[in-house]
């Protein structure tokens, strides 16, 4: 929570007027209050984090499946290939 006294003895500290002081704790204050939707707090960071994270866990485990279907597909194929080139090979050779 913002402390506008707590700031405003501040400025007055530094050589402001209690006027002055007051008025600009005030102005700070109303301006924050107005944008604070607009502000991002620690536990929204984090929040965001941890979806950020689970988004990038859960596309790596679909990465996974991909490529592990792909390696099975593909060591299918060369399988297959090379059967078909050693049937072709006893064929042609004999």
């Amino acid at each position: 929570m913002f402390n506008t006294v707590k700031l405003a003895k501040t400025l007055e500290a530094g050589g402001l007027s209690r006027d002055q002081a007051d008025l600009i704790a005030s102005g700070v204050f109303d301006s924050l209050k107005e944008y604070s939707g607009d502000i991002a707090t620690k536990g929204d960071l984090k929040a965001l984090e941890a979806a950020i994270r689970a988004e990038i866990a859960t596309g790596h485990l679909a990465l996974e499946k991909i490529v592990h279907a792909q390696t099975k597909w593909l060591l299918s194929a060369l399988v297959g290939a090379t059967a078909l080139m050693t049937a072709m090979a006893k064929f042609l050779l004999h």
